[in-house]
Parts: C-alpha cells; sequence; structure tokens
C-alpha cells in the first residue's frame, strides 16, 4: 500500500487513492471510494454513492443523493475521460438494469452471427427519425 488513505470503518485503498466510505475499496491512482460499500478502480475515478462500482478513467461522478449511505442513479459506471477537466463516462448502467452506451453495440462476438449496430442504423431499422 503506496500513498493510499483510509477514512472509514472497514474501508481498503491501495496505490495512491482513498477510501473515504464504509466498507469502500479503492484503487489505482487518484481514485476515490467515498460512498458505503463502493468501489473505484483506475485512474482519477470517483464513488460516492451506496454500493457503486467505477472503473475506468475520469468519470462523471453520480451526485443523485445526498449523502455516502444513498443510493445514486448508477450502480455501475466506465469512465473514459481524459483528465479531471475532461470527464466522461462510455457506459452507466442504473438501478433498473437499464445500460447507456456511448459506442456501438457488437452481439455475437466472435461468432458467424457477429453483428455491430450503431444508434443511427438502429434507428433506421425501427423507423425512428435520428435526432
Amino acid at each position: 500500500v503506496t500513498n493510499s488513505k483510509t477514512t472509514a470503518q472497514y474501508a481498503h485503498a491501495e496505490g495512491f487513492s482513498t477510501a473515504q466510505g464504509d466498507y469502500a475499496h479503492a484503487e489505482g491512482f487518484s481514485s476515490v471510494a467515498a460512498g458505503y460499500y463502493s468501489h473505484a478502480e483506475g485512474k482519477g475515478t470517483a464513488a460516492y454513492r451506496r454500493s457503486a462500482h467505477v472503473f475506468g478513467e475520469y468519470n462523471i461522478t453520480d451526485t443523485n443523493g445526498s449523502t455516502a449511505s444513498d443510493r445514486g442513479t448508477y450502480v455501475e459506471i466506465v469512465g473514459n475521460g481524459t483528465d479531471g477537466t475532461h470527464k466522461s463516462n462510455i457506459r452507466t448502467m442504473d438501478w433498473s438494469g437499464n445500460m447507456a452506451l456511448a459506442g456501438s453495440l457488437t452481439l455475437g462476438l466472435g461468432t458467424a452471427d457477429e453483428v455491430t449496430i450503431t444508434a443511427a442504423q438502429l434507428k433506421a431499422l425501427l423507423g425512428t427519425p435520428v435526432r
């Protein structure tokens, strides 16, 4: 454990990260797990709400809820930002199982039926106008 910091009950941090929520786990570089039971990993990631799992790099944080013991909007976030000023998410999943993707979707990976579809292609197939 190098340059890590824990400030809560049963929290665990590795690398250069901080675990601030009870039972939270942070690992990587500059990651923060502040929500109760949360997990932040990667570079510059932050999980501020209960039971959230955040990984990748420099995610947009979930600020729904007011305390570390509240559930936020998302149970999982994958960040793909480039630094602390340019944060972004490429995938999110909310507590109802709804998932949002920034890119295309590939189904049947590695099979003869493999297909990749973009949002515009899906809208065209469904007859929905592209905005």
